[in-house]
């Protein structure tokens, strides 16, 4: 199945969905308190989908909110990652020992990509940079 996770509005696995192809439930919080990735248990049975070959492909639309370098109030950026970002990273080393197939969304100037743990597990998996910007194509906001 493609698996993903912040799954936001969800519209990717709805797209997914109208393409015929087959679905894990969308990880989110949307979606209630057993698909939050702060609950050790929710990280661990995802890893596990990954690990017993259940997945092929892996949407990561990690929250971007904390990223954002258009950002002018609210809390400091934490020295450290938080649980997300490690978790997020966690994915992306098992997505490579298993040579799956990913997408990490986050707009184009994040410093997700500045987070240690992340940018080694995409250098290790020699990923590569796409830039689309949805709203020169009209794509709304959800």
């Amino acid at each position: 199945a493609v698996l993903e996770i912040f799954g936001g509005c969800m519209r990717w696995t709805g797209a997914c969905i109208e393409a015929g192809l087959c679905v894990a439930c969308p990880i989110g919080l949307e979606n209630g308190q057993w698909c939050n990735v702060e609950d050790p248990r929710v990280r661990v049975t995802i890893l596990t989908w990954i690990e017993m070959g259940l997945v092929w492909f892996v949407h990561i639309a990690t929250p971007c909110t904390r990223h954002s370098r258009a950002r002018t109030r609210g809390k400091k950026q934490p020295a450290r990652p938080t649980v997300v970002e490690k978790f997020t990273a966690e994915v992306l080393r098992a997505i490579g020992r298993h040579g799956l197939l990913f997408c990490l969304e986050n707009p184009f100037r994040s410093t997700l990509f500045d987070i240690q743990c992340i940018a080694h597990a995409l250098a290790a998996l020699h990923a590569f940079t796409v830039v689309f910007d949805c709203c020169a194509w009209g794509a709304s906001y959800c």
